[in-house]
Formats: structure tokens, C-alpha cells, sequence
């Protein structure tokens, strides 16, 4: 008994890109989920179909390497149709291959699979049907045909992964981005808080200084100035002056009445 493993790249890669994921460049590990859902990965017959506009691109390298039969169309009008009809006659061919029938695991939410699951479940297939969330079709979602649908959203964390670029070094699934970011946030958040109380405890600092400053400035006696002195000093010799003056009138005044009074 050998199980099947069929990939819509096409399909899931458009419900990896609607779902807005904090990194630029997403990918989905088939590598990780062949592991995850299979007791035996390596007795796993294993097809992947997409479009491309690069054909040489490492990804499809990279799948091949991994013992996957890589099936690729020119990305175009008709490339994700050519990708819907290759990947059902790709399962009818492998379900008619064995005679004791195992488990078919699809990877699409496309309705033309629909043929395919039909002829895969009369023959006594274990069909598991595994699509986005927002992606599955009415017709699977109802169908007799499918024995299990799963999401591929309940595993993202461990499926989604964020490709290494150029200005962003990290090449970790989702789940570990989260976990980075959310403890990056946390630091940032530490860093701020410290610094903030540094800055505080540098202005109240400041404030003691300029407080010390203020009150040893009020503790000094303040001296009178010479020129302060002077002019007290002249006040006192120009009143003593007008006294004398006013004096001297009275005794002359009194001396010019004597001598009149004498004359007499």
C-alpha cells in the first residue's frame, strides 16, 4: 500500500499570499508538512504542480532534491488551468498504479479536483483534502467523496516560513517570527523604560543642582557698598551743614535785633 501526496503549488501559494503575513518574501514548507502528516514520508509518492516564471527558479530545484516529481507551466492565461488538469491526470494515472489503495493526500481547494476525488474514493482511497481556510469549495465542503478536510491555517505556524532576503536575514517559520518579534518588542519596550528613567533621573539631577545653587546664593549676608557708605555719609554732613547754616541766621538775626533795641 503506498500513499499519494498531490500538490496545487498554484492554489495554495494565492491563499498564502491573501493572508498578509508580516515578512516579505513567504513560503510554504512541503517538506516539513510531508513529515507532519505521513508515518512514512519517504514511501510517500510525491507529485508538486505549479506555474512559474522562472522554471529554474531553486524552489522547484529544491523540491526535486527532496524527491518530489516537479511538474511546472508557464505563468500565463491558461498556466493555472494547464495546473488544475495536469494534477488530476497525474492522480488518476497514480491511483490506478497500486492495487491494495492507501491514503490520497490533495493540496488544493480548486473544484476541478473534483473528478479526481470521486474516482480516488470508489476505489477505496482514503481521501484527505487539505485547503486555506477561505479557499474550499461548497462542492468539498459537502462532499461524500472527501473522508477529512483539514486547514491548512490551524498548522500555518509551522508550515509558513519567511525566505532569507537581502535587507532581512532571518530564514524561520512563522512561529518562530512571532516568537522573535514578540521578544524584540519586549526589549524595545525595556530599552524605552530605562531610558526614560534615566533621562528622569538626570533632570531631577539637574533640579537638586540648581536648587543647591539657589540657596547657597541666599545664605551670603549682603555688605554694603562703598559707594552706599559715601552717600550716607555726605547725607550726614549736608544735614549737619544746613543745621549749622540755620544757626548762624538765628544768632545773626538775633544780634542785628539786640543792636537796634541798643540804639535806641
Amino acid at each position: 500500500m503506498t500513499d499519494i501526496l498531490l500538490i496545487d503549488n498554484s492554489n495554495i501559494i494565492i491563499g498564502l499570499q491573501k493572508r498578509n503575513y508580516p515578512f516579505k518574501k513567504e513560503r510554504f514548507d512541503y517538506g516539513e508538512f510531508l513529515n507532519m502528516v505521513f508515518e512514512q514520508p519517504s514511501e510517500v509518492e510525491k507529485i508538486l504542480v505549479g506555474s512559474t516564471s522562472f522554471p529554474k527558479d531553486t524552489f522547484w530545484e529544491n523540491m526535486k532534491s527532496k524527491g518530489f516529481e516537479v511538474i511546472t507551466f508557464e505563468r500565463g492565461r491558461n498556466g493555472e488551468k494547464q495546473v488544475d488538469t495536469e494534477i488530476v491526470a497525474q492522480g488518476l494515472d497514480a491511483i490506478g498504479r497500486y492495487e491494495n489503495p492507501g491514503k490520497l493526500v490533495l493540496m488544493s481547494g480548486d473544484a476541478d479536483m473534483n473528478p479526481l476525488v470521486k474516482r480516488a474514493h470508489s476505489r477505496g482511497w482514503f481521501v484527505e483534502l487539505w485547503t486555506w481556510n477561505s479557499d474550499i469549495k461548497l462542492e468539498y465542503s459537502q462532499s461524500e467523496n472527501i473522508d477529512t478536510i483539514k486547514y491548512i491555517d490551524d498548522y500555518e505556524e509551522d508550515l509558513v516560513y519567511h525566505e532569507q532576503t537581502s535587507d532581512d536575514p532571518h530564514n524561520e517559520t512563522l512561529r518562530y517570527y512571532r516568537i522573535r518579534s514578540a521578544r524584540e518588542k519586549e526589549e524595545k519596550e525595556e530599552k524605552r523604560r530605562l531610558e526614560k528613567i534615566e533621562k528622569d533621573r538626570k533632570r531631577e539631577e539637574q533640579r537638586i543642582i540648581r536648587q543647591q545653587r539657589q540657596k547657597k546664593l541666599e545664605d551670603v549676608p549682603i555688605k554694603e557698598t562703598p559707594s552706599k557708605q559715601i552717600d550716607e555719609d555726605t547725607n550726614k554732613v549736608g544735614v549737619g551743614t544746613v543745621v549749622g547754616g540755620i544757626l548762624l541766621a538765628s544768632m545773626a538775626i538775633a544780634g542785628t535785633i539786640f543792636g537796634i533795641k541798643s540804639k535806641k
